[in-house]
């Protein structure tokens, strides 16, 4: 076997994710989904055959990168990417077992390429406050070391350093080369390219990668003073960048109103997620980036599986302390975040779950269902079959059984005042005393899961149910004091019944959490649940049938029970955080 060069042994490569990536969301690795100017596509769309069978000319990129950046072409040198900026600095200007200072957690490129050059690393570690170690950068100086690292906005930590920390970095140092890598500067809104001319010990890396939307493309670049970049030349290829990516980033240069519009995206997108994630009772780090940082505890690897279980790409900090319980998401596209958001909710336990009542935790066939019937056929001598009542809830549009009674009757042709039918209604149903239909309702839901359930979650009624006639049917069966809220018809306006989502809003307020379950029986509390930001899971009737589901599906429940107490084991699939 041949013996590779000492550097290389006990190192690993740069961990480039082997899921193929085709069809998945990929919010791991701080690529812009939107895509790069509509000039850019243009541009190489009219490509010719000699932008590919010639080598490139870099005049026409320089010109326009001197421009973009305020400076001359000869501060700048084109390179493959930003790793491949970083290389050549380290080639040009680092010592084999030199020290050089470099803040951590970082870019694992950077210490992988440092061993590489044979260097001796001098780690500044973040605290767990993830506040730039200036004061011990400072200390430093007196060490003189061979080189100092700075990444600014860092990743993965998203921090910022002042410029004015920048700037005493470079006269303590300055007979240090100080390479300063500002990949996510866009997003930070400023950069130290100013600093050009004064510091001749300062290098920048900059990348067409992120905000451009070029990372396809692997084009970075380095800025410095002139005699900087003429030393870089010797240790970078000859032609370093392909032709195609030359087109295509001189025509990213010319679109700065694009770039500045794909800046004031993230950063809408970035206050979406905050207020969607802090809805699921989630700590969340925002960054002057194109990624934030989401605390998921001693979690976060069995979060990040089932993200990629439902083709969702997320990147795990596990190697990273003092992040290692995070998971770093990159800002894509609305649609993307809103799958990303409907599975974390599908993943993490929920806080709190509410139910409907009737047909989800209480039998209501002989009783609610029954006095439909009943009173339909009063009026009427064409008596309802229990079809055409389950095809009517399906359909959804009722706020209760009062209002598909008076439905049915008019769909027979009668004018009945709704006053009128809601006495006989109540008549059937309450009898004298409670001693009608509603004594024949039983429970659907076992008690012991009810007593388990409300150990560890906060629990809610939303129901359509005048109040007296719920708590009566809670009590009798001994289960009303697992609910610490209870929303009926008497809470809500007439008109704002499900699928209007007040109700349920209500309820939310008062258990203090928007992450969580709502259970429903029809596609009105499905359609409810979703307008709540809640999980609508649907809830099949006893004698079901396969409309009961399709219905249930099309209005949007994530999953369908055939028996309420099958929950158990959905819950048992939610992962703690």
């Amino acid at each position: 076997m041949i013996r590779p060069r000492k550097t290389l042994e006990g190192l690993s490569p740069y961990p480039v994710s082997k899921i193929p990536r085709a069809g998945h969301i990929c919010l791991d690795m701080n690529e812009n989904p939107r895509g790069p100017s509509p000039r850019v596509m243009k541009a190489l769309k009219e490509l010719k055959e000699k932008h590919l069978y010639s080598y490139p000319d870099y005049q026409g990129l320089y010109s326009a990168l001197a421009d973009y950046t305020g400076l001359k072409g000869k501060n700048l040198i084109l390179t493959c990417g930003g790793d491949e900026a970083i290389r050549i600095v380290l080639d040009a200007f680092v010592e084999e077992g030199e020290k050089v200072v470099l803040t951590t957690p970082t870019y694992s490129m950077y210490n992988l390429l440092l061993k590489l050059r044979g260097a001796d690393l001098i780690e500044l570690q973040y605290g767990k406050d993830l506040v730039f170690p200036q004061e011990k950068l400072f200390e430093l100086a007196k060490t003189k070391p061979g080189a100092v690292i700075l990444i600014n906005p860092a990743s993965p930590t998203g921090e910022t350093i002042p410029l004015k920390t920048i700037e005493k970095t470079l006269e303590l140092f300055k007979d240090v080369p100080v390479l300063l890598d500002e990949t996510y500067h866009h997003y930070s809104g400023y950069s130290a390219v100013e600093l050009v001319n004064k510091y001749p010990n300062l290098f920048i890396l900059m990348t067409f990668s992120k905000a451009f939307s070029l990372a396809g493309l692997r084009l970075g670049y380095v800025i410095s003073q002139e005699e900087n970049i003429t030393k870089l030349d010797l240790v970078n290829p000859p032609y370093p960048v392909s032709g195609p990516a030359v087109i295509a980033a001189a025509a990213a240069l010319k679109d700065r109103e694009f770039l500045r519009e794909e800046v004031k995206k993230v950063e809408e997108e970035k206050k979406f997620l905050f207020k969607e994630l802090a809805s699921l009772d989630l700590e969340v780090r925002l960054t002057k980036t194109n990624f934030i940082l989401v605390n998921f505890g001693k979690n976060a690897l069995e979060i990040k599986k089932q993200l990629t279980e439902r083709k969702i790409l997320v990147r795990s900090l596990e190697n990273y302390p003092p992040l290692q319980n995070y998971l770093r998401v990159s800002l894509g596209t609305r649609e993307n975040h809103l799958a990303f958001l409907q599975a974390l909710k599908e993943i993490i336990r929920p806080k709190i779950i509410l139910f409907d009542l009737d047909g989800v935790l209480i039998d209501v066939n002989q009783s609610y269902l029954q006095a439909i019937r009943e009173t339909v056929g009063f009026f009427s001598s064409n008596l309802p079959e229990w079809k055409e009542i389950q095809t009517q809830k399906q359909a959804g549009g009722f706020n209760n059984d009062w209002d598909l009674t008076c439905f049915l009757i008019e769909q027979r042709g009668l004018e009945v005042p709704r006053k009128t039918v809601i006495d006989k209604f109540q008549e059937f149903y309450l009898g004298n005393n409670f001693d009608g239909l509603i004594d024949k309702e039983k429970p659907l839901i076992r008690k012991d899961f009810l007593e388990s359930l409300s150990a560890n979650y906060k629990m809610g009624i939303v129901t359509g149910r005048p109040k007296p006639e719920a708590i009566y049917t809670l009590e009798k069966m001994g289960v009303l004091h697992f609910f610490q809220s209870l929303i009926t018809m008497d809470d809500v306006p007439s008109k704002r019944g499900k699928p209007d989502p007040l109700g349920l809003e209500l309820a939310i307020k008062e258990l203090g959490s928007k992450h969580g379950f709502y259970i429903g029986d029809n596609p009105d509390d499905m359609k409810a649940a979703r307008a709540a930001g809640l999980i609508p899971l649907g809830c099949l009737p006893p004698d079901f049938t396969s409309e009961d589901q399709k219905a249930l599906k099309r209005a949007g429940a994530r999953r369908i029970l055939e028996n309420i107490n099958e929950l158990e084991e959905i819950l048992k699939c939610a992962v703690e955080v």
